[in-house]
């Protein structure tokens, strides 16, 4: 099944989820036991008791008509303002009260099932308050409830330990109970208008005056029943403890069971919930959640026939079979539903199975780690080294036109025609022994991807192309020939095509989710699909549609060359955790244009509310707007365009990131504008907005320069009047004041460059540097990028006065250990950067230690005279030259990222530590932003040697 499953790994609060709740601004809401966590389809938000929670494990959510979304915590009831929750005051909810179940009443008033207070009314208006109360001290039979629903009729419903209780306007009764006695969990009403219960014993109905057993297709009888839902197709969903959950027709037939076996991440699932989206999201009991998703995807993972998933090549036989070669437990055939395993014990040579063909008798061929395997007449026979084939380890077979096979190994071409081989080899004009894939073109032109580039047999003779002629990387992953004879190939730095003149490349700067494509196969409507290590992308010749493990896809990674098309025009895709089948109707997730929100605001450190214009002075403005647009199915393909407006002219951005940065505004009024869309889609028209004046400093306010005029005229007439003679000692006066206007500006061009607080450099000054360096004068060069660590945590401990006091200590201390051709800056917030042309690596890491260690002895007493301990965290980017033929304010900054990045993984391993980059190739061959886009690729590669202290 298209189960995409989220977890911690994800930003998931806690792997236990009670409830999954959908605002009317799109968001997904989960409960677990520590916390609510908030999804947009990429990125997890937190919600604890630091947010207003009354407690951290919270059972329900209910989204009122009104949008308001309330919480049942285990300590009380709580509401989200859009911020923060705020709870019902003690006053009127005990913090030993536990909340279980929320309602919401035809009038808007809120009804909580409660273990302590029984059924409690809320009055949701102005300041929450308890309105009514059905518990022991008014005379109901208990107090404590699990369950509660409010039926069509306004009657609510409510389940114990044993019974349900119906409450309406003559009061209140205990039906009566004709099924095996059990726990009342959840409670339902049909379309139908007849109520459910969901027990420890399966399902009762109410059948106008008892609740009795009701069957399903399947028996339920011995399953806890956790909850009940209706998808937009009318079936209902069942989910239990333990045995999954289940989806049954209006007749109560069985339409599909999921669990484990087929995707679920747990078999326990305490809720299900269906988004706008279609999609239907299931919270486990320690899984996780798990979202099945209304795309025709089909997965299979790792099972009894299958137990390794990680699969490297599939075929069809004659017989509609699926032929699967995976790596290291042999190869699984999947015929009618079901799979069989083979291995080494059938006959295999190898467990581990690289490629697959069809021979002209409809035969399959397996190339494996160790020579080739073939199956005839149920028997398999096998070919070595000692029978002619070249090399041991077989990456790709196919079969000819002629019917003859063409074999790709690590040491060179083979082609086995009439039991016969004939080699190839570089010594023949191969560009490598290794090949990887081969192709026959429509005119039977043999091509070749290699480990050193493409190749094309024809005539006898190889013809060869390489990165030197324009293509993406030599080592070639897949080959593949559209329907106009163009060629596409699948390399490790991205895709190419080649029209027999020239390639063409798209990287993941054009939308290719990952630079290393595996493998490329034709959709439908001659649409490109094209395998990466993040996801399948799909080309319609202008945009790639990504699909991952949270869209449909069984795993990000597919492997190289395990693409196949069937007969039927479905897509199988082998991954290394499984294999995803795309029904030849697939289609990705709607491109209907997402809502799309501002979610925060700040300036420098500060916060601001989204809700009201706010004013910021000008020397003040270093914005930071970080914004979302809400895709369940297709969040890889939203990207975002902004502006920020001072009238309806004013030119749209696009980017793929979702936080930008502005500082150094001019003086006006200002309106931030954000939209998004899916792939190719159309903008939403409805952009997310954010208002706010930027105010000049007084010098250069109206008030201001004509009371500075108006102080002149008074001042000449006054001085005139006196006397004429007096003209020099005027004029000696104007020469002071056009002085101190000198110095002034002088003091305005300081505050441009600098920090007010710090009285370090700023970005406007690191820039303008930037720009004066040569070559010669910067070389070799370094930045070393610092975060005070946990530095929220001072301000919110002892306040913002202490925080700046902080940042000034630390900015002296920086000021004091550099040298006088290195540049210290405020980056923005609590993060400094140090510019180091001419630097030694030595001397690099020294400095940086220093900065460390001297930092560790800060000895900065706060208000009550306690000393406070400071840390950071420190990065570094070391580059010994640049590259001559790029610019050099480029590099420069492009080193300055490098720097951020390092700083990020000294903060991600732990704070308090050393992380650096060091270049270690020619200034000739420095690819400062191919190292950005993939560092660990570089690290691999020995371009870039990482080091920690």
């Amino acid at each position: 099944m298209p189960f995409a499953n989220l977890s911690i790994a994800d930003g998931l609060e806690d792997m236990v989820i009670f409830d999954i709740e959908q605002d009317d601004h799109g968001f997904l809401w989960m409960t677990t036991r520590t916390g609510i966590s908030r999804f947009d389809g990429n990125q997890f938000w937190t919600f604890n008791r630091s947010n207003g929670l009354p407690h951290n494990l919270v059972r329900d959510l209910l989204k009122a008509k009104n949008g308001k979304l309330w919480a049942a915590s285990e300590a009380g009831l709580a509401w989200f303002d859009g911020y923060e929750f705020k709870s019902i005051s003690e006053e009127y909810w005990p913090s030993n009260v536990s909340a279980r179940a929320l309602q919401e009443a035809a009038d808007g008033t809120i009804w909580v099932a409660t273990y302590g207070m029984g059924i409690v009314q809320i009055d949701p208006s102005g300041n929450p308050k308890i309105i009514n109360q059905f518990n022991s001290s008014t005379g109901f039979p208990s107090d404590r409830f699990r369950s509660l629903m409010i039926d069509v009729d306004g009657h609510i419903w409510a389940g114990d330990s044993k019974r349900v209780i119906r409450i309406n306007n003559d009061g209140y009764e205990a039906i009566e109970w004709k099924a095996e006695a059990s726990e009342i969990r959840t409670i339902f009403q049909h379309e139908n208008k007849q109520i459910w219960v969901g027990t420890r014993n399966g399902v009762a109905v109410f059948d106008g005056t008892a609740f009795v057993p009701l069957d399903f297709d399947v028996d339920l009888s011995n399953q806890t029943i956790n909850s009940f839902t209706v998808d937009h197709q009318q079936h209902i969903w069942v989910s239990s403890r333990d045995y999954g959950a289940y989806e049954f027709n209006q007749d109560r037939q069985l339409v599909k069971h999921l669990n484990m076996s087929n995707g679920l991440p747990d078999n326990s699932v305490n809720s299900m919930y269906q988004d706008s989206e279609n999609n239907i999201w299931f919270g486990t009991y320690g899984g996780g959640i798990a979202r099945l998703s209304a795309a025709n995807v089909t997965n299979w993972k790792a099972q009894n026939a299958m137990p390794n998933p990680n699969v490297y090549a599939i075929i069809q036989d004659n017989n509609g079979c699926i032929w699967i070669g995976t790596n290291g437990d042999g190869v699984s055939l999947l015929c009618e539903g079901e799979l069989t395993h083979i291995t080494t014990k059938q006959g295999l040579s190898h467990n581990k199975v690289l490629t697959a063909v069809l021979d002209d008798e409809g035969d399959p061929w397996f190339g494996t780690l160790q020579g080739i395997t073939y199956q005839k007449n149920n028997q398999f026979h096998q070919l070595h080294i000692s029978e002619g084939l070249t090399g041991p380890v077989v990456y790709h077979i196919i079969k000819d036109l002629d019917d003859s096979l063409w074999i790709g190994t690590n040491n060179g071409l083979n082609h086995y025609q009439d039991g016969k081989f004939t080699s190839y080899f570089t010594e023949d004009g191969l560009p490598d022994n290794r090949i990887n894939r081969i192709f026959q073109s429509k005119n039977g032109d043999i091509w070749l991807a290699s480990s050193n580039g493409l190749s094309l047999f024809k005539d006898g003779q190889f013809t060869n192309w390489s990165t030197s002629d324009g293509l993406a990387a030599n080592f070639i992953n897949d080959i593949y020939e559209d329907g106009k004879g163009v060629l596409w190939l699948a390399t490790n730095n991205g895709l190419s095509l080649f029209d027999g003149t020239s390639f063409t490349t798209w990287t993941t700067e054009d939308g290719l989710p990952h630079n290393n494509a595996t493998s490329i196969l034709q959709g439908e409507n001659n649409d490109i699909w094209i395998g990466t290590s993040r996801g399948v992308a799909i080309f319609d010749g202008s945009n790639f549609t990504v699909i991952t493990s949270r869209e449909g896809l069984v795993f990000d990674l597919v492997n190289r060359g395990a693409g196949f098309r069937d007969d039927q025009g479905n897509l199988w895709f082998g991954t290394a955790k499984g294999i995803s089948r795309f029904d030849a109707n697939f289609k990705p997730g709607s491109s209907t244009p997402p809502p799309v929100h501002i979610i925060s605001v700040r300036n420098e450190m500060d916060a601001l509310d989204l809700n009201t214009k706010i004013r910021i002075q000008q020397q003040d403005s270093s914005l930071t707007l970080s914004f979302t647009a809400i895709s369940f199915q297709r969040a890889p393909d939203i990207s975002y365009r902004y502006r920020l407006a001072v009238n309806e002219d004013t030119p749209w951005r696009e980017t793929r990131l979702n936080e930008i940065q502005i500082n150094s505004l001019a003086a006006g009024n200002y309106r931030f504008q954000v939209t998004a869309r899916i792939g190719n889609g159309a903008w939403n028209s409805n952009p997310a907005e954010f208002n706010f004046e930027v105010t000049p400093p007084f010098w250069q306010t109206p008030w201001f320069i004509l009371l500075l005029i108006a102080g002149v005229v008074i001042f000449l007439l006054y001085r005139n009047w006196r006397n004429k003679q007096h003209a020099l000692k005027l004029e000696n006066i104007v020469f002071d004041r056009t002085k101190q206007l000198e110095e002034l500006n002088q003091g305005l061009d300081w505050l441009a460059n600098h920090d007010s607080l710090t009285r370090l450099s700023n970005r406007n000054h690191v820039q303008n540097l930037l720009n004066e360096f040569s070559y010669a004068s910067s070389s070799p060069f370094a930045v070393i990028a610092i975060d005070l660590d946990y530095f929220k945590n001072v301000n919110d401990q002892y306040g913002h006065d202490f925080g700046d006091q902080v940042l000034k200590r630390f900015s002296k201390m920086l000021s004091d250990l550099i040298e006088e051709n290195q540049t210290a800056a405020r980056w923005g917030g609590e993060e400094f950067i140090i510019i180091c042309p001419q630097i030694k690596l030595t001397q690099l890491k020294i400095l940086s230690l220093s900065i460390i260690q001297q930092c560790r002895h800060l000895i900065i007493p706060n208000h009550l005279s306690e000393t406070v301990d400071v840390t950071c965290s420190v990065g570094f980017a070391y580059i010994p030259g640049f590259n001559p033929e790029y610019k050099l304010v480029t590099q420069m900054e492009k080193t300055i990222q490098l720097a951020d990045q390092a700083l990020y993984a000294a903060k991600h391993n732990g704070r308090d530590q050393l992380y650096g980059y060091i270049i270690k190739q020619p200034a000739k061959t420095i690819q400062l932003k191919t190292y950005l886009s993939d560092i660990q690729d570089a690290i691999d590669k020995q371009w870039i040697e990482a080091v920690k202290e």
